[in-house]
């Protein structure tokens, strides 16, 4: 995140129908990147130059100079004291009195963004979740005072990007790629506006037209390895596995530890009949990962498709020997052992998994158990 562009959000991309390692969301940390682009203290009033304008406008009904740093000095520092009630009320007061002022609008919209995602109030310390109802609650009105302010003008990118990520949040996809679309068209040299309008796409299933907008922000950007990893996505969706490792190379060059790349690297090996390049992806991930359930699902295919179930088991057993404790995993592992022919094995694994009433440990070990 370093330069002046938000992160791009990683959309859900699904491996072997599991969860998605994007959250991809679809939108979880939507108050973080509009927090990133409106803060209470850079909607102060500033010099326009003679083209266009660099500050939120000061129009009909809106508050002279000093009462909007005023009211902006009296929020911030209540926003400071934690005291979000209090700014709350001097900004709900002042867009009452100033409805036509877009640095009060802008102001408030952040505010209720701040107020939907709180924030540690000392570092190591996660704050206390709000429910779901009233966070979204919180979104819209949020969504409501950057729409007013959009409406009021001037149209700027990060408005509008803002709220494309807040529409994308409440599920209003249509509104999101409108606001998304306008951001694009208003700064047409950041990359990030294609790639976020990309990931709803993607969300609606439209693969060609995220796959337009990721050709857009790579040409932007090249390294942009979230829309190099979309597009070998696309790609496989599409019955494509070659073109999804001439992206994922792409990908994994800017981003070798990503796990996303690597499972997806795996996925296309396998489909092109290439198992012990599948497993060399996988092989490169930390043992942490490469031990994850679905890094031994992915590894499990390709010695499968390699003939080597023997190898699938040992895989195995050596994640549950470093620790891993996923009762999953040993369903799974159940199952490897069970073809092997291995039923003492086999009913072992089940039978810690059926603990755990893992959904099908108590069938596979009932079926085990009837074996002579």
């Amino acid at each position: 995140m370093s330069d002046a562009s938000p992160k791009p959000q990683r959309v859900g991309l699904s491996l072997l129908g599991g969860p998605a390692r994007w959250p991809v969301l679809v939108v979880a940390t939507v108050a973080v990147v509009l927090a990133y682009w409106w803060t209470l203290g850079n909607l102060l009033p500033e010099s326009a130059g003679t083209d266009a304008p660099t500050s939120p406008a000061r129009t009909t009904a809106m508050a002279d100079l000093e009462a909007v740093e005023a009211i902006l000095e009296t929020a911030q520092r209540a926003v400071k004291d934690n005291e979000f009630a209090k700014a709350e009320t001097v900004l709900e007061a002042a867009v009452e009195q100033y409805p036509r002022d877009q640095a009060l609008r802008l102001a408030l919209g952040d505010l209720f963004v701040r107020m939907s995602q709180p924030v540690p109030e000392a570092k190591g310390h996660d704050p206390e979740p709000i429910p779901d109802e009233q966070r979204l609650a919180l979104e819209r009105r949020a969504y409501e005072q950057f729409v007013e302010a959009l409406r009021i003008g001037p149209r700027m990118p990060g408005t509008e990007f803002a709220a494309g990520s807040l529409a994308r949040s409440l599920d209003n996809l249509d509104a999101a790629i409108a606001h998304f679309e306008s951001a694009s068209t208003l700064d047409k040299a950041n990359a990030n506006y294609p790639l976020h309008l990309a990931q709803v796409y993607f969300a609606r299933n439209e693969l060609d037209a995220a796959n337009a907008r990721l050709a857009v922000a790579v040409s932007l950007n090249p390294d942009l390895a979230t829309a190099w990893g979309m597009m070998a996505e696309i790609a496989l969706k599409q019955g494509s596995p070659r073109i999804a490792l001439e992206h994922l190379e792409r990908a994994t060059a800017l981003e070798p530890r990503e796990v996303a790349w690597r499972h997806m690297q795996a996925r296309a090996y396998s489909r092109v009949g290439e198992p012990d390049k599948a497993l060399a992806a996988l092989d490169a991930l930390p043992e942490a990962e490469r031990f994850s359930r679905t890094s031994l699902q992915l590894a499990g295919q390709a010695l499968g498709l390699a003939r080597r179930p023997e190898d699938a088991l040992a895989r195995y057993e050596q994640a549950l020997e470093s620790g891993v404790s996923d009762p999953q995993v040993y369903l799974d592992a159940a199952t490897w052992a069970e073809r092997l022919g291995k039923v003492e094995r086999a009913g072992e694994l089940a039978r810690t998994a059926a603990m755990a009433d893992v959904p099908g440990a108590r069938r596979l070990l009932d079926r085990l158990e009837a074996k002579p």
